[in-house]
């Protein structure tokens, strides 16, 4: 078995655990008070009951300048989340370890929501994951483990959640790959500073001090700090200048891959614990728990993106609603039917085109707001139940718009070049979406990428209209996925709201669905529909879904997802991750600008 695939494989898959628990986890740092500094109180927790001095820390990472260390303890000090000891020497508080372990059970909390593999497949593979953690932590060499010790208290214990488990055991081998590379090049007595100095010039990534302090401003060294490093890395022979730039002789390659080889052996010195065919067994999980991760995940970032959608809709909400209210396009599904019109230069806008991409909807529904509208004078007949926009709508539509994604481009929320990368990742997928060939027409995608402003505004308005594609693009799939079972939308929508136990009778539909304009009966004659089919029956409490009928139900929502996530496979899983961290970002950001109302204040 390679252990080194093995072991990437592992990585990608606490990877994938990431957006189960990370939003939840980043409010629980919030809420710490020290959003900034908490790590140094999960180090400070893993010590315990030794103190934790600046010593120990610095130890642990000696990339970075002590000073920074302490003036990290000695802020958490003096918020009395540490108590000071000794001389650079602190134990955590009563109120500091609440802080840090909350932090800690919001994620494991949250990870409940997932389950990577089914339940004995999960603890056949957490046993395995556990059997190399122990025999990690009880191999001789290397002597100093203070990573994987410090990891190790945040185990959730044995009633956590499979999927917490694996986090865990796998977040213990990553603490310990820290031991293992420190176990490497200690030996060369040389700074941590240096050490690094070398490891940039080795991968390319600099040549100068400059670009050092630059590019390595966390640590808080100096650039006369990297200056003395680059000049003891010269007595030695690992590097030379050539033309002012610094570049790695042999020597200083061989020394490096000597320690990269000694990583990579110091790393899995407690692998021997498992047989080749358990190795393997731990292979083939993991491989099956990552691909059903990937799959999940897929869902909580589209939710995600569902949600940023709305905080962006009410951040103009105001805005919006008064320019609907001067051009008289404040009722549901008139400005909806007013935008297509005129975007898409319609001259034969009809109930019939709207059913198209609404099929749930009653098409008197459509006619009666077709008809408002012209009435107002912002529609003209052309015949046979078809309309026009007038100049009137023209200007109405494209005041609206324009004032706000103006107001959307105001809005101080985010660093421009977070906005246009999140921009970029969504055009991607939007773009991908309209390239594959299933489902057929995507005509709901079509329209909305087709009704995008010619006019260029900020990012977060682009943001807007990639989310609005890619919701008409999952109605494309959707569509696809049920339109072969050849009912009416409104019998599927009643399948569906039964199926998720959100009503069971006619009369409950109507009164879930009242926007849709249909009557009970109307939804009495699509449940009669739907039992003629085999897929309901009636009972003395209501109407309830058969075997066959949550079959097909399920076989289409996983068709749904097939065709909508199929176009994701443009983005890798760093990007992936990448896109979920930021829509989280402008998320939070949207939602902690948004006025508060009086009952919040």
């Amino acid at each position: 078995m390679d252990k080194k695939q093995l072991w990437t494989l592992a990585q990608a898959t606490m990877q994938a655990l990431v957006p189960f628990y990370q939003e939840a986890m980043q409010q629980a740092i919030q809420a710490s008070g020290v959003p900034d500094n908490w790590f140094a109180l999960k180090l400070a927790r893993g010590c315990a009951p030794e103190p934790f001095t600046v010593e120990r820390v610095h130890a642990m990472y000696p990339y970075t300048s002590p000073r920074r260390f302490a003036d990290m303890l000695d802020k958490l000090a003096q918020l009395e989340l540490l108590d000071k000891v000794g001389e650079n020497a602190y134990r955590l508080t009563d109120r500091g370890s609440k802080a840090v372990e909350d932090i800690f059970k919001t994620a494991h909390q949250a990870l409940r929501t997932t389950e990577p593999l089914p339940a004995e497949q999960m603890k056949q593979l957490n046993g395995l994951f556990y059997r190399l953690v122990e025999a990690t932590m009880q191999a001789p060499e290397p002597k100093e483990k203070w990573a994987i010790h410090c990891s190790r208290w945040t185990d959730p214990g044995e009633n956590a959640s499979g999927a917490a488990k694996m986090d865990q055991y796998i977040t213990d081998l990553y603490s310990f790959r820290d031991d293992a590379h420190l176990a490497a090049w200690k030996p060369h007595n040389i700074s941590g500073p240096g050490w690094e100095a070398l490891t940039f010039i080795w991968r390319g990534d600099a040549h100068t001090a400059e670009e050092l302090a630059q590019k390595l401003a966390l640590r808080q060294h100096t650039l006369e700090d990297y200056k003395e490093a680059l000049q003891d890395l010269a007595a030695r022979g690992w590097i030379a200048e050539q033309a002012g730039a610094w570049q790695i002789t042999e020597k200083g390659k061989q020394v490096r891959q000597e320690a990269e080889e000694a990583t990579e052996r110091n790393f899995v010195v407690g692998w021997s614990a498992l047989s080749e065919a358990e190795l393997a067994q731990l292979n083939d999980l993991l491989a099956q728990a990552k691909k059903n991760l990937d799959a999940a995940a897929q869902n909580v970032v589209w939710e995600l993106a569902k949600q940023t959608s709305l905080a962006i809709f009410s951040a103009v909400q105001d805005t919006l609603t008064q320019l609907l209210q001067k051009h008289g396009v404040e009722k549901p599904g008139y400005f909806n039917a007013l935008f297509t019109a005129t975007s898409l230069k319609l001259d034969r806008l009809s109930p019939a085109y709207m059913s198209a991409r609404n099929p749930y909807t009653n098409p008197t529904q459509f006619a009666n707001v077709l008809t408002q509208l012209a009435q107002a004078g912002l529609l003209t007949p052309t015949g046979n139940s078809e309309y026009k926009p007038t100049d009137k709508a023209n200007a109405a539509t494209q005041e609206i718009i324009h004032i706000s994604y103006t107001r959307l481009g105001e809005l101080d929320i985010l660093p421009a070049e977070t906005l246009s990368r999140l921009d970029e990742l969504l055009g991607r997928i939007v773009q991908a979406c309209l390239d594959v060939p299933e489902p057929a027409g995507k005509e709901c995608l079509s329209r909305s990428y087709h009704m995008h402003t010619e006019q260029a505004y900020a990012p977060l308005a682009n943001i807007d209209q990639h989310l609005d594609d890619l919701n008409a693009f999952r109605d494309d799939a959707h569509l696809a996925a049920w339109k072969p079972y050849q009912v009416s939308g409104q019998a599927w929508e009643a399948l569906t709201l039964i199926w998720r136990g959100d009503a069971h009778t006619a009369q409950e539909l109507a009164e879930k669905l009242p926007y849709r304009g249909y009557a009970a009966n109307d939804y009495a004659q699509a449940l009669a529909d739907l039992v003629s089919q085999g897929w309901m029956e009636e009972t003395a409490r209501g109407y309830r879904i058969t075997e066959k009928g949550r079959s097909l139900r399920q076989k289409a929502e996983e068709a749904t997802d097939g065709y909508f996530f199929s176009p994701w496979a443009c983005l890798s899983d760093d990007e992936k991750l990448e896109l979920y961290r930021l829509l989280v970002q402008l998320k939070n950001a949207l939602n902690q600008a948004a006025p508060k109302s009086n009952s919040d204040a």
